[in-house]
C-alpha cells in the first residue's frame, strides 16, 4: 500500500464516522427503538449500529423480553398506573408535537423517569398480589 493509498484510506475513514456513530445506543434509545418510538432517520442509524455491535443488540434483546413481559404479566388488567403517573404521561403526550423528525420533546431523564415510575408501580402491585 502506498503512502497515497493509506492517505485516501484515513480520509475515507474520517468521512464515514461523521455518518457513523461508534458511541453505543443510550438506555433511551434502546427503549425508544423497541416501543417503535423513534424517528425514520434515528431507526435507521439505531439498525446501522446494531448490525455492528454484538452489546447492543443483546441490550435491545433483553429491553424487548422486558417489554413482552411486562405485557404478558398484567393481561388481565388488574394492575392499573396510579392517577399521578396517568397525568404526568398525558403532559408529556401533550408535549409531542406529531410525528416530526426533529420534534422537541422533554429531556430524557424526564422521560425515563416516567418509565421507571411506571415499572416501579406495575412491580409493586405484582408483588402485592403474590
Amino acid at each position: 500500500m502506498t503512502m497515497s493509498d493509506e492517505h485516501g484510506l484515513m480520509h475515507i475513514a474520517r468521512q464515514t464516522e461523521k455518518f457513523i456513530s461508534v458511541e453505543h445506543l443510550s438506555h433511551e434509545a434502546v427503549a425508544a427503538l423497541v416501543d417503535k418510538e423513534l424517528g425514520p432517520a434515528a431507526a435507521r442509524r439505531a439498525h446501522g449500529h446494531l448490525a455492528r455491535c454484538a452489546e447492543c443488540r443483546r441490550e435491545v434483546v433483553a429491553q424487548a423480553r422486558a417489554a413482552q413481559l411486562l405485557r404478558v404479566s398484567n393481561a388481565d388488567a388488574q394492575v392499573k398506573a396510579p392517577q399521578e403517573l396517568m397525568e404526568r404521561l398525558q403532559g408529556i403526550a401533550k408535549t409531542q408535537p406529531g410525528a416530526a423528525e426533529d420534534a422537541v420533546r422533554p429531556p430524557a431523564h424526564e422521560r425515563l423517569d416516567v418509565v421507571c415510575d411506571a415499572l416501579r408501580a406495575v412491580w409493586r402491585a405484582r408483588i402485592k398480589r403474590g
